[in-house]
């Protein structure tokens, strides 16, 4: 999180010379861990929404640590790889909501992250200039209203897949 305090990861069952990729047969499960003061991770516990049978990886975290973005491909999606929200409830976390079809499509969107009140994330479905292409959702009136490809200076022919802002 923003504020060094959680850390969201991804676990997976990687096997040397698959790609960490979707639809490369691997696993992912998100894992969160409290950081001290000395920067070091306490035990990374998992988080309850991971699944058997399907992903759940590509963890962001909210500025103040208590929204989690991430991508899986649950069963209850509109299509490979979808984007969802949960929420920190005490010391548990809400039953994840997908984030609708306005961001999510028939493809794989994975890698969010929120800048500001815009969620970027990565697409091979959405209108783009070739495999996965970074986009920014538009907040209208509370809610998502607009997907906007982040442009050439950022995209390429192949796989854009995260953004990082310094």
């Amino acid at each position: 999180s923003a504020d060094g305090r959680w850390v969201a990861i991804t676990k997976n069952n990687f096997v040397n010379g698959t790609r960490q990729i979707p639809g490369s047969s691997m696993e992912m499960s998100i894992y969160l861990a409290d950081v001290t003061s000395e920067g070091d991770w306490s035990e990374a516990k998992p988080f309850p929404f991971n699944g058997s049978g399907y992903s759940s990886g590509f963890p962001s975290l909210s500025a103040d640590g208590n929204t989690l973005y991430f991508a899986s491909n649950r069963p209850d999606g509109f299509g490979g790889y979808d984007i969802y929200i949960s929420y920190r409830t005490g010391t548990s976390w809400s039953t994840p909501e997908n984030m609708g079809p306005v961001i999510n499509s028939q493809g794989d969107e994975i890698t969010p992250s929120m800048v500001g009140e815009d969620l970027f994330f990565a697409s091979n479905w959405h209108h783009g200039l070739g495999g996965f292409d970074i986009f920014r959702a538009e907040v209208v009136n509370g809610e998502y209203g607009r997907i906007f490809n982040i442009g050439k200076d950022v995209n390429s022919g192949y796989d854009d897949y995260d953004l990082f802002l310094d």
